[in-house]
């Protein structure tokens, strides 16, 4: 009989998790208790253990965001594993490639889970940030300012004018009422 392995709930308010990375390979047989793949989540990172023992079928691709109680993964009896493993799918390579290409596994970098979720929001990679800093634990703090350093500018956006024209076959808009006046508190 297959077991679900799915999105653990980290905290009261967790609506969602990210799939750091699988800890062991599509098709490998695994112990109890033996750690399988991790999760993150807005304050914490989390090895995720296997309930019981079997054979290892990932569903989800590690960097993805998954939804608590989503499904991650299965754990198959020898008789329900296919004869014929596939291979794991690739990790996705995060942000912009720059001089940080080397460290683009995310597992070989330090950095706080929130620093990772701002970072995979603002499409910059923490193998990039980690060049910039000079090494250490990578805060948010870090990537919002190696994303404001190496930002492109914005295109100039134009004014909206206090009052805008009319436009033929729409209502007019009324001005509100003044304001009325109220008499201080006894």
């Amino acid at each position: 009989m297959a077991i679900d392995l799915k999105m653990p709930l980290l905290g009261d308010i967790m609506q969602e998790g990210t799939l750091v990375e699988w800890l062991r390979g599509q098709g490998e047989r695994v112990a109890p208790g033996e750690p399988i793949y991790r999760v993150e989540a807005d304050k914490v990172s989390l090895d995720v253990a296997a309930p019981a023992a079997g054979v290892l079928q990932q569903l989800a691709r590690a960097g993805e965001v998954v939804p608590v109680g989503g499904l991650v993964g299965r754990l198959v009896t020898e008789a329900e594993a296919p004869t014929e493993t596939s291979p794991a799918p690739p990790e996705p390579v995060e942000g912009r490639a720059g001089n940080g290409a080397a460290l683009a596994l995310s597992s070989e970098i330090r950095a706080t889970p929130a620093a990772r979720r701002l970072a995979r929001e603002l499409g910059v990679a923490l193998g990039d940030v980690a060049v910039a800093q000079g090494g250490g634990r990578i805060y948010e703090e870090h990537v919002r300012a190696f994303s404001v350093a190496h930002a492109a500018t914005p295109a100039p956006v134009a004014p909206t004018p206090a009052h805008p024209e009319p436009v033929e076959g729409l209502p007019v808009p009324v001005s509100p009422r003044p304001p009325v006046p109220v008499s201080p508190p006894r």
